[in-house]
């Protein structure tokens, strides 16, 4: 439901259903410190459905998510849960190679940075694409989608740093 509702831009709206939904109800009856296989994934989906959503508004925890992006262990994630969520939607990875692609197309990110968050974004939704294969057709379209969209700002970047050296 939250990647539907985000790919028919009600990213806003999917993000304040997961938290009343999903993240308020377990914080009340299992308490922040409590976990479940699917808590890792929270952060990154409610940051991709934020940007995607106020794509021309600042953004809050900007910084927050930078740090998020930047860190590769952010993307660790057991490929047991990578394959079953895959087999319902998009991949966990697809979704988390979002936050540094939506992070790569806000100017306020200085231009290196944004450089590196689109290699980023790039590498890990090659990842998704890979263990996609073995998942529902949804899955492959979805990275081989985004895949698409990510080489095309690694492009535009790519211009602009020319243009600046020029």
């Amino acid at each position: 439901v939250i990647v539907t509702m985000k790919e028919h831009d009600k990213a806003l709206e999917a993000r304040e259903l997961m938290i009343a939904s999903i993240v308020a109800p377990f914080e009340e009856h299992v308490g922040s410190g409590g976990s479940t296989f699917t808590k890792p994934m929270w952060q990154p989906i409610l940051m991709v459905l934020d940007m995607q959503g106020n794509e021309d508004k600042e953004i809050e925890h900007i910084d927050e998510y930078l740090d998020w992006a930047l860190n590769d262990s952010s993307y660790a994630l057991k490929s047991v849960i990578e394959g079953a969520m895959g087999n319902f939607s998009a991949t966990p990875l697809a979704m988390f190679a979002e936050v540094p692609y939506y992070l790569a197309k806000r100017k306020e990110v200085d231009l290196e940075k944004r450089k590196c968050l689109i290699q980023t974004a790039c590498t890990q939704m090659e990842k998704s694409l890979e263990n996609a294969q073995k998942c529902i057709p949804y899955a492959k379209s979805y990275a081989e989608e985004k895949i698409a969209a990510i080489r095309a700002l690694a492009a535009e970047l790519d211009g602009i740093n020319s243009t600046y050296s020029a």
